[in-house]
């Protein structure tokens, strides 16, 4: 039993009773409360109460026990009349308000503040009211007029509880940086402040912090055990995290209680969903929808699970609802079409299918069944005129293409390929039907569906190169390799061009280290398909396997540069620019076309090759003749962009001059002029560039990366890292990854800074001199995370091209014990820069720890 009540009851004891007035069960009931047992209180407060019901002293304890567990309901409901009463209105008033406003009921807060009249012997009471007055303006939509308020009130309004929370809660809606800030020294001084825990939490998230936001509202359920929102926002949390563990465990206490909460019934559906268990995930979507979140996600998730549950005419239902709010979802588009076909709505199905950009081979296929059945069901203007669009489309698959002419010679014989009988265009629509069906099993994870519809297709056509390929795709997406590489073998041998199986052999060369055999089957794809895109980057991606630079001339002489398109030679472009190939990447798209033709993509290749091509100097003059074609502020966007990544800030600053009035004040431009001043050690001019930006609505990603920048200056690192988080997670990339690396690395936040690392990398697996970069950052706190980062395949280029990149990581070798790696990349640098004494240096330390004698 807690002291405290060993105390109180010896008490009673000793005058020979047990408790029997209210007196005697509010005496228990702070006892309880002293030693943390709400539970204890609660019950010897309400046996006050039976006892006397207009006992107001056990009232005002219920009512501030329950504002301190969290029942926002309860502790209204007991403090009413308290404060009615006139009882401890110092206490009851603010804890009243308190519940006011943390229930959003701005009518009942405003009236009970009207109703308050100061009392001059309780200075502490104005001052609270003074401050909720403040929060109700606020949260009125009145922000301008609360600051203003708050600073009347001078210095008595610097330093207590409520007053570091309501500066917090003003400095919210503009800086929610400086607000963190605040409250976290509201939390240190006031341990038990759980509001600020709570806004901490929501403010982390609005600045894309789940990790940080997590934490907080972790502490805020532990202050108030009875706010069953807490349980929602730790779920909200984790589910951005990916955390799908914790985000079930919370979401299943919040529906225990609350089983129709619709925003706990909507995580469950998503997190049901994720997990494959697509009966729950539509009964949760289902029941968040019913009670009043009709979301397009809930849509979507219920149609997809219908779908999953051979329940179509559900799924088509849903998914209808769905794509009115996701136009640009390929996916959902394919699978709602396929729906259209199933219940024979040829004429949506058709309406939808050419309200999208047809540019895949599965595109083309749908096209082709489509018109198919509309040709079946006699609506033959509506199957040629579907028809007609396939054949100008940017898909290139011989087979589908043939499908294609088949079909439209059904419809006007004196076509082309009108010499073609019935039989074969039933045999062709036939195989797009097969493969239709396969491929949308397969989008929707039923491989061993997938798997038997391809068996038994094979079964029946055991020489169809379709349905050879069909099946080795389908082991293929199941890992059964070997199965897979039999059946490509055989079609190959069928149909000596079948692209699928010189893809696969390509690919299984890469596994098996065979570089060479890989890009002479890449050249041989291209020598018969010299359009296919990624038959070309699969060559270009080869180049990066050798050290030496390879002669682009031989390797790309399959191309014929008048058919080209620009995807191609914008892959090109890139592997050109990664191997310094300036002059060469010029005279290629001076070759593919002149610049009458380009297109605002390959305009951007050449401006940034222009560059290192023609030299810094020359780069405002390049500028010039791309900004006569490209005229939008997005274009001129991405010209500062170059400079930026290459660090030429004045030239930035020049550049912005160089525009007319009207672009120089969008808003964008603006604020990457702001960068510019910034990293030119001119904060003020910056400051004052930001700052005349105010009254945009919306916080930008570049504002929040000068704001961050800023703050990194004054040496405010703890803002400076909010800024930049928020900045990241909107724009994540090289830059704003290894910006905040920086300033949480300047802050000894070693753990935030590896998660940060180890999600980014999770999500840009080929982000290589990203990957670099971070793997140096942490190597110094963190060397055996910096190693692992370091050994992955994709980076070894790079740091051997490198003489810097090379000795960093000899020496991060040399710092572990792994002495014969640290000397291959030491020998390496020294290979590189053979006259750096530094370099010398290092490699003589490597060759003393393996024992090598040195000549």
């Amino acid at each position: 039993m807690p002291r405290g009540l060993v105390l109180a009851l010896s008490l009673l004891v000793a005058s020979c009773s047990g408790p029997s007035t209210p007196e005697d069960y509010l005496a228990l009931g702070r006892a309880a409360a002293d030693q943390g047992d709400s539970a204890a209180a609660v019950l010897y407060y309400k046996n006050a109460l039976q006892l006397d019901r207009s006992f107001l002293p056990a009232r005002f304890e219920l009512g501030m026990l329950y504002g301190e567990l969290g029942n926002l309901l309860e502790s209204e409901r007991f403090l009413i009349p308290v404060v009615e009463g006139g009882f401890a209105r110092e206490l009851a008033v603010p804890a009243l308000a308190d519940a006011y406003f943390k229930q959003d009921k701005v009518f009942a807060l405003d009236t009970l503040l009207g109703q308050q009249t100061a009392l001059p012997e309780v200075p502490a009471l104005s001052l609270q009211l003074a401050l909720f007055q403040i929060l109700w303006l606020a949260r009125e939509g009145q922000p301008e007029l609360a600051f203003a308020t708050l600073a009347a009130l001078g210095a008595e309004a610097q330093s207590c509880q409520r007053c570091l929370y309501t500066r917090a809660y003003l400095e919210s809606f503009t800086q929610p940086a400086a607000a963190m800030v605040i409250l976290e020294r509201l939390v240190t001084e006031y341990p038990s402040a759980s509001q600020a825990h709570l806004l901490l939490g929501q403010l982390a998230l609005s600045l894309r912090d789940p990790r940080r936001a997590y934490k907080y509202f972790a502490r805020f359920k532990r202050l108030q055990p009875l706010a069953s929102y807490a349980d929602l926002l730790l779920a909200l949390s984790a589910l951005q995290m990916d955390d799908r563990s914790a985000a079930n465990q919370h979401v299943d206490q919040l529906l225990a209680h609350s089983p129709k909460q619709p925003v706990a019934n909507h995580i469950k559906a998503l997190l049901s969903f994720a997990e494959g268990n697509y009966e729950a995930a539509y009964l949760h979507a289902e029941q968040s929808t019913t009670h009043g979140l009709k979301t397009p996600a809930n849509f979507l998730v219920a149609g997809v699970s219908a779908y999953q549950l051979a329940n179509p005419e559900i799924a088509y239902q849903q998914l209808r609802k769905a794509s009115v709010f996701y136009p640009d979802n390929a996916e959902l588009q394919r699978l709602l079409l396929s729906l259209q076909l199933e219940f024979g709505d040829l004429a949506q199905a058709q309406a939808s299918y050419l309200k999208q950009d047809l540019r895949s081979v599965q595109d083309l296929l749908f096209g082709n069944v489509m018109a198919y059945r509309l040709i079946k069901s006699g609506q033959f203007s509506a199957a040629n005129s579907l028809l007609s669009s396939l054949a100008n489309t940017a898909a290139n698959h011989p087979a589908l293409r043939l499908q294609t002419q088949v079909l439209r010679s059904q419809l006007d014989p004196s076509n082309s390929a009108g010499a073609a009988d019935f039989s074969v265009s039933a045999e062709v629509a036939h195989n797009a039907d097969q493969l239709a069906t396969i491929l949308l099993l397969l989008q929707s994870g039923a491989h061993e569906k997938a798997l038997t519809h391809a068996q038994a297709w094979l079964a029946q056509s055991p020489e169809e190169v379709d349905a050879l390929n069909a099946l080795a795709y389908v082991s293929q997406q199941s890992a059964d390799l070997v199965t897979a590489q039999r059946l490509y073998e055989k079609a190959l041998q069928l149909n000596p061009e079948n692209t699928p199986s010189l893809f696969f052999a390509a690919e299984q060369a890469t596994r098996n280290g065979d570089n060479a055999l890989a890009s002479a089957t890449y050249q041989q794809l291209l020598s018969f398909k010299p359009t296919s895109l990624a038959a070309l980057q699969g060559l270009l991606r080869m180049t990066f396997a050798r050290q030496y630079v390879p002669d682009f001339e031989a390797l790309l002489a399959p191309l014929d540069y008048s058919s080209l398109s620009d995807d191609q030679m914008v892959a090109i472009a890139d592997t050109l620019f990664r191997w310094q190939k300036y002059a060469k990447l010029e005279e290629l798209l001076r070759r593919y076309q002149g610049e009458r033709q380009w297109s605002d993509m390959l305009w951007m290749v050449w401006l940034k090759n222009s560059y290192f091509n023609a030299g810094v100097e020359n780069f405002l003059e390049g500028f010039e003749s791309y900004h006569r074609v490209n005229v939008q502020s997005d274009h001129v966007l991405f010209a500062l962009s170059v400079l930026e990544q290459q660090g030429k800030w004045q030239l930035a600053l020049d550049l912005i001059a160089s525009l007319n009035e009207q672009m120089q004040r969008v808003t964008a431009i603006e604020l990457t002029r702001a960068v510019s001043l910034l990293e030119l050690g001119q904060g003020e001019a910056a400051q004052r560039v930001v700052d005349s930006l105010q009254d945009q609505e919306e916080i930008s990603s570049s504002r929040l990366y000068v704001l961050g920048r800023l703050q990194e200056q004054r040496g405010d690192l703890a803002q400076a890292a909010n800024y930049l988080t928020a900045h990241h997670a909107a724009s994540p990339g090289f830059n704003s990854v290894t910006h905040l690396a920086n300033v949480l690395l300047a802050a000894g936040r070693t753990e935030d800074l590896l998660a940060l690392v180890e999600r980014y990398l999770a999500d840009n697996p080929s982000d290589d001199s990203t990957r670099l970069a971070l793997a140096l950052k942490v190597a110094p706190t963190h060397p055996d995370v910096a190693l692992a980062i370091l050994q992955e395949e994709r980076a070894d280029w790079l740091v051997l091209r490198s003489w810097e990149l090379s000795y960093n990581v000899a020496w991060l070798y040399l710092k572990q014990g792994l002495f014969n790696d640290a000397q291959r990349y030491s020998a390496n640098a020294v290979a590189l820069k053979p006259d750096s004494d530094q370099v010398k240096a290092l490699h003589g330390k490597v060759l003393l720890a393996l024992e090598v004698p040195q000549i």
